[in-house]
């Protein structure tokens, strides 16, 4: 399966959580041969998961993914669940910070190639697969912009690349001298792993003290978001997300303080503190 995923031109994450995946939906049927099972036992598996751990809506999304991999190219056979086991997605707004949050979480990380990496998620909107991606070329300052090669669904993309910040990346860049990923690992020739960078941002977190929890994607969210109370365009931070869909990038109309500060409430209206004529 892992071989078949690779010669599809999966990305690297997507093939590690539906081999993960499958591997547990066939150690729930270890008497079975894989190529023996039918869709009322993947029906039986995960309403078990429900069941036994309340898994969340992102969980069994995965595993029936990886599923319907299995059934569709090793096994056969269509998987076709449909609404019968998947549970309502979860609608949650993304959690974004202020831009004074943002400039004080920068402040609380001491080193200058940590304080780059979340810099750059932020400039740039950047995923954290994406960020660790990066290559030195990748970095175009000729335009001004920063390539990303293998967003989410292997889709290429341009995205910001901020004028001060490009004068911080040479000052790291003579410093650390990165080979081949622009944030090198401990390990030669591998990038930055995925523990150290949530480590970086739980730890200036914890250091700002701030009474929200916020991840990686915080930053992420807290781009596309700053970028429409600036007034740019909802299609161009699509573009610069990386979105497939327009309907993924309005949800940050419903997270916009200052759109929100500006809508007169209709019950000022009685109290004389608003234009009717509005």
């Amino acid at each position: 399966m892992q071989q078949m995923m690779l010669a599809s031109n999966y990305s690297p994450s997507s093939i590690k959580v539906y081999v993960s995946e499958v591997r547990y939906l066939l150690s729930y049927y270890p008497q079975k041969d894989p190529l023996t099972l039918e869709q009322d036992d993947v029906i039986c598996y995960i309403r078990w998961l429900q069941l036994q751990y309340r898994c969340s809506w992102a969980k069994i999304h995965l595993c029936f993914c990886g599923c319907k991999f299995l059934f569709r190219r090793i096994i056969g056979k269509p998987l076709n669940l449909g609404s019968i086991i998947l549970p309502r997605k979860e609608h949650k707004l993304p959690v974004v910070m202020t831009q004074q949050e943002v400039q004080t979480l920068f402040d609380q990380v001491p080193g200058l190639k940590h304080r780059m990496i979340l810099k750059l998620i932020y400039s740039a909107g950047l995923r954290l697969s994406e960020l660790k991606q990066l290559r030195i070329e990748d970095i175009d300052s000729k335009n001004m912009r920063i390539r990303i090669r293998r967003g989410k669904g292997n889709k290429e993309r341009f995205t910001l690349l901020s004028a001060p910040l490009l004068e911080e990346l040479r000052c790291y860049y003579k410093d650390y001298r990165p080979q081949t990923f622009l944030f090198n690992g401990q390990t030669k020739g591998k990038p930055v792993s995925d523990r150290i960078i949530q480590w970086i941002m739980y730890r200036a977190c914890k250091r700002a003290a701030f009474d929200t929890h916020y991840s990686i994607h915080s930053l992420r969210h807290s781009f596309a978001t700053h970028l429409l109370e600036s007034g740019i365009d909802l299609v161009t931070i699509q573009k610069l997300m990386g979105h497939g869909n327009i309907h993924t990038t309005l949800v940050y109309l419903h997270v916009q303080r200052n759109r929100i500060k500006t809508i007169p409430n209709p019950i000022d209206w009685m109290y004389g503190t608003a234009d009717r004529s509005k």
